[in-house]
């Protein structure tokens, strides 16, 4: 018996040290940690470290690239942390992964473009094996059966391009280098959690659009949003929203659905808005790459706007 359990403990150490090359291979293969969404430490770690009273910014890459926390620091006198990743980092992901990190005192300020607004939709799976690797705490925040379902589904539908990736790798085959140029590495953000790898880089021209979703997809984005914000009030935190900034041609050409969206957003919610989304609109040459990523001259006149805005609604309101 003593035997067969030594020789099955060296066979499970075995089949983990393989496994553990084949990860090392994928991960170095994937980005090597200098991956966008590796980021997720660097921000995890600010917030950590930060005391409170902070304000904390959540939301998607509206903010990551648009936002110049140093600059809001000075303007409003308290510490800055930029939270904000990607849109399909999915509204409810974002918020959870801050709620128990969150202080009295604190502020926050949500941001999402609409074409993100789905509460529902299941988790982007090249994010959450990011994350197994990274910092597999985040894992936690997907505390539901449903989702983990999802997560066990897709974890067998990726095995296969998962092994065809190391044998690239082996093969020395370049990888996916979305994720893995600047400025969308880790590498490129600032210790703030802003994204000003851009700044260098050259803007797109014309700049990539941003797909609108259907109408229906938004049910239930707004009760999740608002209850989430009461809940921390409740706590101690200020909760306010800022619309996206977005391109005029972006606007223009889904100027109706935008417009009751944001009639809704102020309906629904209690939360209030620092601005109308009619308020965000810039023109093509300050954009950078999407209808929503601003370049750093931009991005600098609306940290000022919203700094002057989230004055009047949190200092000189009470």
């Amino acid at each position: 018996m003593r035997r067969f359990l030594l020789n099955a403990l060296a066979f499970a150490l075995l089949q983990l040290a393989v496994l553990a090359g084949l990860w090392s291979l994928w991960a170095d293969w994937e980005g090597g940690g200098n991956e966008y969404w590796a980021a997720t430490v660097d921000k995890h770690a600010r917030l950590a470290a930060t005391p409170a009273p902070r304000l904390v910014l959540v939301g998607d890459s509206n903010l990551a690239f648009g936002i110049r926390s140093e600059r809001l620091e000075q303007a409003l006198g308290r510490p800055v942390v930029n939270m904000a990743m990607a849109g399909n980092w999915q509204p409810e992901w974002a918020l959870r992964e801050v709620e128990d990190a969150l202080r009295p005192g604190d502020w926050v300020v949500l941001s999402f473009a609409p074409d993100w607004w789905d509460m529902t939709s299941p988790p982007h799976m090249p994010k959450v094996y990011t994350l197994a690797r990274v910092r597999p705490a985040a894992l936690l925040d997907y505390d539901d059966w449903e989702t983990v379902q999802v997560l066990l589904d897709e974890g067998l539908r990726i095995s296969g391009p998962i092994g065809a990736a190391l044998f690239r790798r082996l093969a020395g085959v370049t990888g996916d280098t979305r994720y893995r140029t600047p400025p969308y590495t880790r590498d490129s953000f600032n210790g703030y959690g802003d994204v000003t790898g851009h700044h260098v880089a050259p803007r797109r021209q014309p700049p990539r659009d941003v797909p609108v979703m259907d109408f229906e997809t938004y049910q239930g984005f707004f009760d999740g949003l608002d209850a989430w914000a009461r809940a921390r009030e409740a706590e101690g935190v200020r909760v306010v929203y800022t619309p996206p900034p977005v391109a005029e041609s972006h606007y223009e050409r889904n100027r109706d659905l935008l417009g009751r969206l944001d009639a809704l957003l102020r309906r629904e919610t209690s939360i209030p808005l620092t601005h109308r989304q009619s308020e965000m609109l810039y023109p093509e040459a300050d954009i950078f790459d999407s209808a929503y990523h601003l370049t750093e001259e931009a991005s600098a006149r609306r940290t000022d706007e919203l700094a002057e805005a989230l004055r009047r609604l949190l200092v000189e309101d009470g």
